[in-house]
């Protein structure tokens, strides 16, 4: 997709850091995409952990949103909420009620958990049916797939060592969608740290967690918690739209990639969800809800 040239809202400089001082009170957009990463469209506000100039402005999402109430007619995010504890997974969605006007549109995109138990049950049964190498490498998946994101300690977990192995690239490819080749290609360039001969810095940090009396692997463990890989929770349709009308939402419903109630969704938004008229997270449940229009 062709991306326009960007200029930044007011309130955001062309390196994509929010001013110090003041609160974002006119963006040039009237939709906020929260957490994109790599997939922000100029015609948005994109906010993420780190910035990419011009284009997405850097903010941490456990704090309160630098805008001011009723700012966008659309607030988005995908893959996000579940990387949040539930308390700041309800704060989270409470600013973006905030930030929403009434009567607004309010899209989210979760790994579905009704969706992967239903699977894990199917792939459950099938290898105890007919016990195969096939079988047992789509059941091991699922396993996988319900639990490593949530108990892993490092990058990739038990999902990048079984992608490795190839043993069921047909279910995984079509679980995670665009994630899996991705995915694939950087476990494949992944350098062996063991080689890697550590720096000064290094060095000295852990002369001093020796002296704290902090493991390596504790270290690393906490490393790889701050760098937010893992999930925390997990929603399904019910809890979902549960937490949603806590939040302040209402007219809460169950939607697909590929149509949504925001204006000009096909035209510009829609690429956030689908990727080749493909969804890009097939194992995503999508729900919309509106800013109910007496909210002040």
């Amino acid at each position: 997709m062709e991306r326009r040239a960007f200029a930044p809202p007011s309130g955001l400089d062309l390196n994509g850091h929010l001013s110090s001082s003041d609160m974002v009170t006119s963006p040039i957009s009237k939709k906020l995409n929260l957490g994109c990463g790599s997939r922000a469209l100029p015609t948005w506000v994109n906010l993420d952990f780190a910035a990419q100039p011009g284009l997405v402005a850097e903010h941490d999402l456990r704090q309160p949103l630098p805008f001011a109430a009723a700012t966008f007619d659309v607030v988005y995010h995908s893959h996000v909420l579940e990387h949040l504890s539930p308390a700041d997974a309800h704060r989270f969605l409470a600013e973006c009620q905030r930030v929403l006007r009434p009567g607004g549109i309010f899209r989210i995109a979760v790994p579905d958990l009704e969706q992967k138990a239903w699977l894990y049950l199917e792939k459950l049964a099938a290898a105890e049916r007919a016990t195969s190498e096939h079988t047992a490498a789509e059941h091991e998946w699922m396993v996988i797939e319900l639990i490593d994101q949530m108990v892993r300690t490092r990058s990739g977990g038990a999902m990048g060592d079984f992608m490795v192995g190839g043993r069921a690239d047909a279910l995984a490819s079509a679980r995670i969608g665009d994630e899996f080749s991705l995915a694939k290609k950087a476990i494949a360039h992944t350098p062996d740290q063991s080689r890697v001969r550590p720096g000064i810095r290094a060095r000295l940090a852990r002369v001093l967690r020796r002296f704290a009396g902090v493991s390596e692997d504790e270290w690393q463990w906490l490393l790889f918690r701050r760098r937010g890989e893992s999930h925390l929770w997990m929603y399904d349709r019910a809890s979902l739209r549960s937490l949603l009308a806590e939040c302040g939402f209402s007219d809460c419903s169950v939607v697909d990639a590929f149509n949504s109630r925001i204006p000009d969704w096909t035209a510009d938004g829609r690429w956030l969800d689908v990727e080749q008229e493909r969804a890009r997270k097939p194992d995503s449940l999508f729900m919309e809800a509106t800013k109910p229009s007496d909210t002040a």
